[in-house]
C-alpha cells in the first residue's frame, strides 16, 4: 500500500473545502471528494457514509456512523460519544444547533463533473479495497472491534495465535496508514503460527475518525505519548493478553512503540521500530513551520512531492499519486485534519530539531532504566526521520540492549532508485530475527 503522512496546518475548521493555497486544484479536489463519498459506502468501515456525491442545504441525507435521516437544520444522533451532531445538510449558521457545534460529516459543496479519468482511477480504489480484504484473509487476520474504557470503539485486525500460552505482537502502523496498510510490514515478519498479532487503529485513524471529528475545534491530534498510553487501554480493554507483548511500529507507530516501551515497559518484551518518527530532519521542521509540508495534499499533484519526499522515485510518485489522492478523498475528512494530527505529533518534542534528538533521547534512557531492548531499523536516505534518533537509542541502550540497522538506500519508506523496493520486506527479517521469531 501507498503511505501519506499529515499536512502541517495549525487550526482545522469543519467542512470539506478546496486547498486556498491551490486554486487550481479545485475542480479535481471537487471530483475526488464525489469520489470519496460513494467509496467511502463501498468501503465499509466504521467512516461510512450512505450518501453520494455533494449536496445542497436541506438535502435529505444519512447521519454519520447510525444510518439515521435527516435533513437541513437537524441534529443527527450522538455516535461513539460524539454528542448530537448538526445534520450534514444542515446550513452554515447552524453551529449551536445540538450538543456537539461541529458536523461530523459535511456534504455542503459544489458539484463539479468528475473527468473519465478520475472515475476510471475510483474503479483502481475499489480494487485496492478488494486487494485489502484479500490480503487480510491470505494472512489468517480477521477484523474485529473493541470498546475502550472511556467509551470510543477501536477496529482491529487479528491474527490468532495457535497456542493459548503463546506471545502477542502489538504492531503500530503510521501516520494516515489504516490498519490494512500494515498488514505488508507484518507480513515481512514472517512470524510463527504461535505468535497473536494485534493492529490496532491508532488516535484518529480509521474507525476513530469520527470520535476526532467529534471533537470540533477542541481536536489537537495527539502525542506519542498519548497514542502509547492509548495502546495500554487497548491492551485492557481486551482483557485477555497475559504478561508483556513484542512491539512492532513503523513511523508515527515507531514514535508510538518508543514511548509505549520508555512510559509502560511492564508490558513490553522488546520492541522493534521502523525509521520511529521520534525527531524530524531540519527540512520537515522548516516546512512545517512555513505551513508546507509536502504531506499536506490535497488533490493528485500534491501527492507527487509527499511520495517522493518518504523515498519514491519519481516516475513511481506521479503513477502511485492518484490511488494516494483519491484514498485521503475518501475519508471525507475536512483540509486541516490531518495538519492536525501531525502538529500533534510533534507538540511536544521540543523547539527544534536539536531538542527533539534530545527529547528522543530522554525516552531511550526511560527505556535503559528498565533493562529494555530496542532495535532500531532505517533507511539511509529517510529524509523524514532525524539522523539522530537512532543514534540517541542505542548510545542510551548500549549495545547489549540495542541494534541499529541501516538499510542502504532506502528512504522513510520507498527507494529513491527503485520503484520495487519499500522498506517492509528488508526491514520485515531484520525484526523478526531482533524479536526471536527466527
Amino acid at each position: 500500500a501507498l503511505i501519506s503522512a499529515a499536512g502541517a496546518a495549525n487550526d482545522a475548521g469543519a467542512g470539506v473545502a478546496a486547498d486556498p493555497a491551490c486554486p487550481a486544484c479545485a475542480a479535481e479536489e471537487a471530483s475526488l471528494l464525489q469520489i470519496g463519498s460513494a467509496a467511502s459506502a463501498r468501503q465499509g468501515t466504521a467512516t461510512v457514509v450512505d450518501w453520494v456525491g455533494p449536496c445542497s442545504v436541506g438535502d435529505h441525507v444519512t447521519c454519520r456512523g447510525t444510518g439515521k435521516a435527516c435533513s437541513g437544520a437537524q441534529c443527527c444522533p450522538s455516535f461513539n460519544g460524539s454528542g448530537t451532531f448538526p445534520c450534514p445538510s444542515a446550513p452554515a449558521d447552524s453551529a449551536n444547533l445540538c450538543q456537539a457545534p461541529a458536523k461530523l460529516q459535511n456534504c455542503l459543496f459544489e458539484a463539479v463533473p468528475a473527468p473519465n479519468a478520475s472515475w476510471q482511477a475510483a474503479n483502481a480504489l475499489e480494487a485496492a479495497w478488494d486487494a485489502e480484504l484479500v490480503s487480510v484473509q491470505a494472512h489468517n487476520f480477521v477484523r474485529k472491534s473493541v470498546t475502550l474504557a472511556n467509551g470510543q470503539v477501536v477496529g482491529y485486525l487479528e491474527r490468532s495465535s495457535n497456542c493459548s500460552d503463546g506471545r502477542t505482537l502489538l504492531a503500530f502502523h503510521g501516520l494516515t496508514q489504516v490498519i490494512y496498510d500494515f498488514i505488508e510490514f507484518v507480513a515481512a515478519l514472517d512470524a510463527p503460527e504461535d505468535v497473536r498479532v494485534l493492529i490496532p487503529d491508532a488516535m484518529g485513524h480509521g474507525s476513530r475518525i469520527p470520535y476526532a471529528l467529534s471533537l470540533g475545534d477542541k481536536l489537537k491530534g495527539w502525542t506519542a505519548k498519548e497514542r502509547a498510553d492509548d495502546a495500554v487501554a487497548f491492551l485492557d480493554a481486551l482483557g485477555d493478553v497475559p504478561g508483556v507483548v513484542d512491539v512492532y511500529g513503523w513511523s508515527m507507530g515507531g514514535a508510538t512503540g518508543l514511548s509505549f516501551t520508555a512510559y509502560h515497559p511492564d508490558r513490553v518484551h522488546r520492541a522493534a521500530l521502523v525509521a520511529p518518527a521520534a525527531a524530524f530532519t531540519e527540512g520537515v521542521l522548516e516546512q512545517t513551520n512555513e505551513g508546507n509540508l509536502a504531506a499536506n495534499f490535497r488533490s493528485v499533484a500534491q501527492a507527487v512531492p509527499w511520495l517522493e519526499a518518504i523515498g519514491m522515485p519519481p516516475a513511481a510518485a506521479r503513477q502511485g499519486a492518484p490511488l494516494l489522492a483519491w484514498q485521503r478523498a475518501a475519508t471525507l475528512v475536512d483540509p486541516k485534519y490531518w495538519g492536525r494530527m501531525w502538529t500533534g505529533l510533534l507538540s511536544d518534542l521540543g523547539p527544534d530539531a536539536a531538542a527533539m534528538v534530545a527529547n528522543c533521547r530522554g525516552k531511550a534512557d526511560l527505556v535503559a532504566r528498565a533493562g529494555k531492548s530496542v532495535a532500531v531499523i532505517i533507511g539511509t536516505a529517510d529524509a523524514i526521520v532525524n539522523a539522530g534518533v537512532p543514534d540517541a537509542i542505542a548510545e542510551a541502550l548500549g549495545p547489549e540492549h540495542s541494534q541499529v540497522t541501516m538499510l542502504p538506500g532506502l528512504g522513510h519508506y520507498g527507494d529513491p532508485s527503485d520503484a520495487e523496493v519499500t522498506i517492509p520486506a528488508p526491514a520485515g527479517p531484520v525484526a523478526a530475527k531482533w524479536l526471536g521469531y527466527v
